[in-house]
């Protein structure tokens, strides 16, 4: 370790900081253009750990590292474009977010200033997650998780600099644990492994494991220890070449699906081939280190700042953005960065007295961070100008996650990756919701308008993916996770209380459309087939068990409501220049519904079709829509929410219709039929088929029932009003207290025994004297 770091400047690393930039402003602006653009934060984070462990070395070397001026620095370089962005987003957003977007912006502000976004974003992530243009600090995730790496950093560096001999090997322990725990876990929990930092280090230790090498070997063709000639130049400019052409692959060709994962390697090996290919290679000379490189380079990291607040308040303004405006707002966001550079940045560089800048940013940060979170517990501040001139979505909620929805607790260690799943935990459910998103969307509603005897069970997507309800090897499903489908379907039927299932799923998931905004695609779809053969192999094997299925048909779709607001903001120059009236295409008739959705309708008969009597379809344009018209509100209230999901009012008015139409479904009680009773009667009598009850005390009955396929429950009705379950029907003898609350008056009363299946018979009647 004797070999003394020099720390030229590369101009070329500069570059590739221009690259990184480019690619995520190309791709947040125009997805389509560079698909794989988001890799540029891989390729930043690789940068980083080089440049900044370089640094650690080279005082280590010396023998000046100090752990407070490691952090003095970092404050110098991360805090004010941070801080000035952070303000200008909160400003900006006074004047135009809604209270319910206000306080979200707090929350992400006082993260942001701590530098923890990524765990709040992930605990936001999901599918009821706001869209991620709707929030303009989505991108601090990065520079969290980058943060979170140098609180350990150095500690980590100092302990196996002074106690270690094989600085490498200890840091390649680490780096393959990081990498490691991205492999497992990227597949059965993307979100966590997206946003946490664990799992992200090992592309900041590769770039400090290349610092290492570069320092303390001479022979290293970078870093002005040694420049290559001859044959180690062209082998350099070899190394930089596949670097670049690693670098072009990734962010043409690499998904968001399953990223990091194995995929992350790809930008993370051409970053470090360009860097270790040194400054004199072909691409790093000709290319990288060019002046407009170069330029871009310098002011990447206010770039990286400025432009997504930019894009995302012009598209919560606008719903869908122009091209032309697109374009626009990335001209916004250099020009922002240049002036924050040569304002901001580069006049505190020259700042000598350290401690008070230091002690000066850190206080304002704090100041910001406080702002941010008083605005979250102020709840957005309802009362500014905006929110009072606005009609908000805020109008679709409607009470919200109920409260008395619990865990399932009786699912097996298995399970719980593959599907979300809740309870309703006042009773056992009778009923289940099977679904993906779409199913998620509705059941706060569907627990809210429920009834006693009538509760719930939701199964639907969760980490593992869209639990789209069908069963297919078909390539075109393959996102869909079988095991997934095919354990929530068996956890249903192996619950002898639920008797009947509401399959609910996106029309666009079954014919897999091209969008969430419109299914104008839907008639020409060729996959009718497939989706109706995986659809009933799901629905076949409930039916198997004794269920009873009900279809919901999907809810209109409409753009997004982004796009369907007439929002204006509380500043007229901004309204000027960038409110715009809400789409035309926010409306939809019945009738051109159901001429789009007509392959869709015909699935869905011909799967009710099938199986006579034990499936049918209950259809959600009957309370979405009025006058024959669907739109985005109902009442006044908003009736969606995100994407295509009714809102939280919207579950409200088809839960209670599927509740209503279920409760009628079994509102006459049926004759006896197939089971037959024996000797039922008070318990000490054994005999007969009725008794008296006082009203004043209860009275225990015994019977004995034969030939019941699947026991159930016992009911006491008063004429067709159903007063109250009394028992579980465990074994073919049972006794039956009933409490004196349900005795309410004098008359006959009826006790039924409603199996599993939903079938219900009378099994006898007693008397209440007056």
């Amino acid at each position: 370790m004797n070999q003394t770091t020099n720390q030229t400047y590369r101009p070329d690393i500069d570059g590739l900081r221009a690259i990184a930039v480019g690619a995520v402003l190309v791709f947040h602006a125009f997805p389509a253009a560079l698909p794989g653009g988001f890799v540029g934060v891989d390729i930043f984070f690789v940068i980083s750990g080089f440049l900044i462990s370089r640094i650690i070395f080279s005082s280590l070397e010396k023998g000046t590292f100090k752990f407070l001026d490691f952090y003095a620095r970092r404050i110098k370089r991360i805090y004010p474009a941070l801080l000035l962005v952070l303000t200008a987003t909160m400003a900006f957003g006074w004047i135009t977010l809604f209270a319910g977007e206000y306080e979200r912006l707090g929350k992400h502000v006082a993260s942001g200033a701590a530098f923890v976004s990524n765990f709040v974003l992930w605990q936001e992530s999901g599918y009821f997650d706001a869209t991620a243009m709707a929030k303009p600090l989505l991108h601090l995730w990065s520079l969290g998780v980058e943060e979170q790496f140098y609180i350990f950093w150095p500690l980590f560096l100092w302990v196996a600099w002074r106690y270690s001999s094989n600085f490498l090997l200890m840091t390649g322990v680490v780096a393959l644990l990081s990498f490691g725990a991205n492999l497992l876990f990227i597949g059965a929990y993307p979100s966590t492994v997206f946003y946490f930092p664990f799992t992200r280090f090992w592309e900041l230790m590769a770039g400090a494991m290349l610092a290492y090498v570069i320092t303390h070997r001479s022979m290293a063709p970078a870093g002005g220890v040694r420049q290559p000639t001859g044959p180690l130049h062209l082998r350099a400019s070899l190394l930089s070449l596949i670097g670049i052409g690693m670098l072009v692959l990734s962010i043409l060709f690499v998904r968001e699906k399953n990223f990091p994962g194995w995929q992350a390697l790809v930008p993370t090996l051409g970053t470090l081939l360009l860097i270790a290919a040194g400054p004199d290679a072909f691409v790093n000379r000709r290319i990288l280190s060019s002046r407009t490189m170069v330029g871009i380079g310098l002011i990447s990291y206010p770039l990286y700042l400025w432009h997504w607040p930019l894009i995302s308040y012009v598209t919560i303004i606008q719903g869908e953005v122009a091209p032309a405006m697109r374009a626009g707002v990335l001209g916004a966001s250099v020009l922002l960065a240049w002036a924050t550079y040569r304002l901001v940045e580069r006049p505190l560089k020259k700042v000598s007295d350290r401690r008070v800048t230091t002690m000066s940013l850190s206080l304002a940060m704090v100041a910001i961070g406080g702002v941010g979170l008083g605005t979250y517990f102020q709840q957005g501040a309802p009362e500014r100008p905006v929110v009072r001139m606005n009609r908000t979505l805020a109008t679709g909620l409607d009470g919200g996650y109920p409260t008395y929805a619990g865990p399932c607790a009786f699912l097996k260690s298995e399970q719980i990756p593959l599907f979300y799943c809740a309870v309703d935990t006042r009773e056992t459910p009778r009923f289940a919701l099977l679904g993906d998103s779409k199913a998620l969307a509705l059941f706060s509603g569907l627990f809210r308008t429920s009834q006693p005897g009538g509760t719930w069970l939701v199964l639907g997507s969760g980490d593992s993916g869209p639990l789209v309800p069908i069963l297919t090897d078909d390539r075109r499903y393959a996102y869909v996770k079988k095991n997934a489908v095919a354990s929530a379907i068996q956890q249903i039927n192996d619950m002898d209380s639920v008797h009947t299932v509401v399959v609910a799923t996106a029309a666009r998931a079954l014919f897999q459309l091209q969008n969430d905004f419109s299914i104008s695609d839907l008639p020409a779809s060729k996959n009718y087939a497939v989706a109706f053969e995986g659809l009933d192999a799901a629905v076949s094997r409930l039916v198997a068990k004794g269920k009873q299925v009900v279809l919901l048909v999907d809810n209109p779709t409409l753009p997004h409501m982004e796009n369907c607001i007439d929002r204006a903001t509380s500043s007229a120059w901004v309204n000027r220049w960038l409110a715009k009236p809400s789409s035309p295409d926010c409306r939809v008739t019945v009738l051109r519904q159901r001429e789009l959705s007509a392959q869709y309708l015909e699935l869905l008969g011909a799967v009710a079709r099938a199986h006579p009597g034990r499936v049918r379809i209950v259809d959600s344009l009957d309370v979405l829509c009025d006058d024959g018209v669907c739109m985005p509100t109902k009442n006044g209230r908003f009736v969606y929410q995100v994407t295509d999901h009714i809102s939280d009012y919207g579950a409200t008015l088809v839960g209670g219709q599927l509740n209503q139409s279920l409760r009628s479904d079994r509102r006459e009680v049926p004759p006896l039929e197939a089971v037959s009773v024996k000797n039922w009667g008070p318990r000490d009598t054994r005999v007969g088929r009725g008794a008296n009850v006082q009203p004043n005390g209860a009275s225990v009955l015994w019977m004995q029932v034969e030939n019941v396929s699947r026991f159930g429950e016992v009911l006491v009705y008063f004429g067709e009003q159903g007063l109250k379950r009394v028992a579980s029907v465990g074994d073919k003898v049972l006794t039956v207290d009933i409490p004196p609350e349900v005795i309410g008056k004098a008359g006959q009363y009826a006790l039924v025994l409603e199996e599993a299946s939903g079938r219900r018979t009378r099994i006898g009647v007693f008397s209440v004297s007056p």
